[in-house]
């Protein structure tokens, strides 16, 4: 009996967590700081969704202070809990720049896994993503350099309709 208070507890935990992020979702470009104060709790509550949300507005510095340092974080957490696209935005900040000894890596390991799990659904969401880490591994910009992880991130972008991608293959060389 005392598990099932246990697990009733974290369900309630998480549907608050749902509502909130809803509710942030309504509040977002209307009133950013309380949007931001609502997938804050959200987030807290484990919600994936949320947690990206509250990466973007740091990122952004929309409803708060902008830091790269809290957008990495959440991020990160955001892709550990399921949401993918969190991934991308988190592979794009590394490329960036963010701890020179271990972004090249991280960066791998999360393209490796976005590219193994078969989803193609945050190549989708974040075309434009999808292109700056593509062209930024192919130039070797970024932290970064492995010209042939940047042909595949841009080539993966093409399959899935990016003609951001199909163009910049096709200005290198790779298309006709």
């Amino acid at each position: 009996m005392i598990y099932m208070g246990f697990f009733g507890k974290k369900e309630k935990k998480k549907e608050r967590g749902a509502d909130e992020y809803e509710q942030g979702m309504e509040l977002l470009g209307k009133d950013d700081p309380a949007a931001f104060s609502l997938f804050g709790r959200a987030a807290d509550a484990g919600n994936a969704r949320a947690q990206f949300m509250l990466a973007q507005m740091y990122e952004a510095g929309r409803g708060t202070g902008e830091s790269r340092q809290y957008a990495a974080e959440w991020y990160s957490e955001s892709f550990d809990n399921g949401c993918e696209t969190a991934g991308l935005y988190l592979a794009r900040m590394l490329l960036e720049g963010l701890d020179p000894e271990t972004d090249a890596e991280e960066t791998v390991n999360i393209l490796g896994s976005l590219f193994e799990s078969g989803n193609d659904d945050p190549f989708l969401e974040a075309p434009s993503v999808v292109f700056d880490i593509g062209r930024t591994i192919y130039e070797g910009r970024g932290t970064l350099k492995e010209t042939g992880i940047g042909i595949e991130v841009l080539e993966k972008g093409e399959r899935l309709g990016n003609p951001q991608c199909a163009a910049y293959l096709k200005e290198k060389g790779f298309r006709k």
